[in-house]
């Protein structure tokens, strides 16, 4: 199979490009049997929807990503007790049918936001890319929070949520290399090379290991059956499985939590309030389940903000909109949200292009490969100017994000953040692009996807209502995508490096026009308000939101300290997306993973005194 090399000097690496999709099979409903052999566990409907009692230890809000990674690891304590309360159906990929609000700086418009609303959440339904960030973007939560969060802390919870399958000889000839130190080989979650890789094409060893600058091959979330099969692996298969007949742990399906209840609504003598229980509701009934320790929301970036303003913890400005009694005034609950915009650009291959797709046997995985790039590679001579830019600016932007949020947050709250980020990409020089081999468009075409990793721009998640059965009531979210000039500029010099990559030789020989968005619709020589114009109508969102509900000191506008306990309680803790201060430089799952596993051994601190 042939491959191509690239110029050394015009790409951090050398480097080939194929395009291919990550397999998108899914469990169907009918099936009776788990798909990964764990005989036994009915993949129908029909968990429990009643609780068997009226009082657990802990009671974990979300059955999905985190969710189920807390419960598993909290139960094999065979003296606690845990119920998961997860609104979605058992064994299905469905999703919450999540809309953002018009995008006043995106041309009006309305994007999908998916999110799974099943066992096993997002993780049922992502595009199962196992990458984790550059080290320094973990860094970042400690030195703003707590210095035990740092790349170094968080690493061997990477490797305990990890069972990484060696790759072959072959494969590792083809391009699939990794480093074992930085990999687990216990945990429940597999990870895999896909079976077919091409040779030569990648000079990063492993960017697993936080060095993601570069060009790689990636593993995924699936586990290898019989040759070929790929199979899926989410959260329910690597966690919920495993544990779903101990005793101690129940598991709600079709069942959604509404509210927090409160000891007496008041705070105690440490100006804290503490949680009894939680209010759950379902088509059969509507009862409070109380929880002896504490109580864990898991429901993502979008809804656990929620929860916690139905319960009256959040802005008080916002609640009284709503007649909710604020027992905790805590601004930054729903703000700080952050998500990307994602585009792709497609080419149509030559007769004389040596790029290949590997084939694809009914839906396995095909090696796709993840370019992650920093802002001097982008922006190349410019970089020093935009960094100088960007510098003087930061102050403007907050205001700007504090006009756009209603002054939610102040200006002074958001700037502290800004800095953080500022730092990381123009600093340390953490990779602020990903390129993507998209999804195949067969033997003749050649897509390649395209996003900013960091925006610095923020939106927000709020109810819109008072009611948390009622569907009007639904989360309103407003991404804020396109806010600010750099967020634009970032996103514009991305999609020219795309095409400055493919007239480079020898891929310049491989394609003969560009297909979308094409030179009719983005000429060759298009301003930067031409591209502006036409992505506006055009990104997609990068289905990555975090910070929602952010790890920051409250004096920041941060909901969770580094415990991940939310500021003015006693025992409620958040872990999901929602907690991640600042977007990430790759693929949020892998994190997922690891924040929920390092979750779980600071909760257990508390039970083991």
């Amino acid at each position: 199979m042939g491959s191509l090399r690239i110029d050394q000097g015009f790409l951090p690496t050398r480097c080939c490009i194929f395009s291919g999709e990550i397999s998108q099979r899914q469990a169907s409903p009918s099936n009776t049997e788990s798909m990964d052999g764990r005989v036994g566990i009915s993949r129908r409907r029909g968990l429990r929807q009643a609780a068997s009692k009226t009082e657990y230890d802990y009671i974990i809000c979300g059955g999905g990503t985190a969710g189920l990674a807390v419960a598993n690891r909290l139960t094999e304590n065979s003296n606690i007790t845990v119920l998961v309360v997860e609104a979605g159906i058992n064994g299905t990929t469905d999703g919450w049918d999540y809309k953002s609000t018009p995008q006043e700086y995106s041309n009006g418009r309305v994007l999908d936001l998916p999110a799974g609303k099943t066992v096993g959440g997002s993780s049922q339904i992502n595009g199962k890319v196992y990458s984790r960030p550059d080290s320094s973007s973990i860094d970042d939560w400690g030195r703003v929070n707590d210095a035990d969060w740092s790349w170094n802390t968080l690493l061997p919870f990477y490797k305990a949520s990890e069972s990484f399958s060696i790759p072959s000889d072959d494969q590792q000839a083809g391009g699939n290399t990794y480093n074992v130190e930085y990999h687990g080989f216990s945990g429940p979650l597999n990870v895999s090379f896909p079976a077919v890789a091409n040779p030569e094409l990648t000079r990063q060893n492993d960017f697993n290991g936080g060095d993601a600058r570069g060009l790689s091959t990636y593993p995924a979330q699936f586990v290898i059956e019989g040759e070929r099969e790929q199979i899926r692996e989410s959260s329910r298969e690597a966690y919920y499985l495993p544990a779903a007949s101990r005793s101690n742990l129940e598991l709600l399906d079709e069942t959604s939590c509404l509210r927090i209840t409160w000891v007496d609504n008041t705070t105690s003598s440490n100006n804290t309030i503490t949680a009894t229980g939680v209010e759950i509701a379902n088509t059969n009934s509507l009862t409070t389940i109380h929880a002896t320790k504490e109580i864990i929301l898991s429901a993502g970036a979008y809804r656990s903000p929620g929860i916690l303003e139905f319960s009256g913890v959040g802005s008080a400005a916002l609640l009284a909109n709503y007649s909710i009694d604020s027992i905790n005034d805590l601004p930054g609950v729903g703000e700080n949200l952050q998500d990307q915009m994602q585009g792709s650009i497609a080419f149509q291959k030559s007769n004389e292009s040596n790029i290949t797709f590997p084939a694809t046997v009914g839906d396995d995985i095909t090696t796709n490969y993840l370019m992650h790039l920093t802002y001097e590679d982008v922006f190349g001579d410019d970089a020093g100017d935009v960094q100088g830019r960007v510098n003087a600016s930061l102050a403007e932007y907050a205001s700007t994000i504090e006009g756009a949020i209603n002054g939610s947050l102040s200006a002074e709250q958001i700037l502290r953040s800004l800095e953080v980020q500022y730092n990381s990409i123009f600093v340390t020089g953490v990779p602020v692009v990903e390129l993507f081999t998209g999804q195949a468009l067969g033997n003749d075409a050649i897509n390649l996807e395209f996003w900013p990793l960091i925006p610095l721009g923020r939106g927000n998640v709020h109810i819109s209502g008072g009611n948390p059965q009622a569907a009007s009531h639904a989360p309103t979210i407003n991404n804020n995508w396109g806010l600010l000039d750099i967020d634009w500029e970032l996103y514009t010099a991305a999609g020219r490096y795309v095409r400055r990559f493919f007239a480079t030789s020898p891929l310049s020989t491989s394609v003969l026009q560009e297909t979308s968005p094409g030179l009719d619709n983005l000429p060759a020589d298009a301003s930067d308000e031409q591209w502006r114009d036409y992505w506006a109508d055009n990104f997609r969102a990068g289905w990555h939101p975090v910070g929602s509900c952010a790890m920051l000191p409250r004096e920041w506008g941060g909901v969770v300290d580094g415990d991940l306990r939310v500021h003015g309680t006693g025992n409620v803790r958040v872990v999901d997306a929602s907690v991640i201060p600042f977007q990430l430089g790759g693929h949020p799952t892998s994190t997922v993973y690891a924040l929920a596993e390092r979750a779980a051994v600071l909760i257990l601190k508390g039970v083991r005194g």
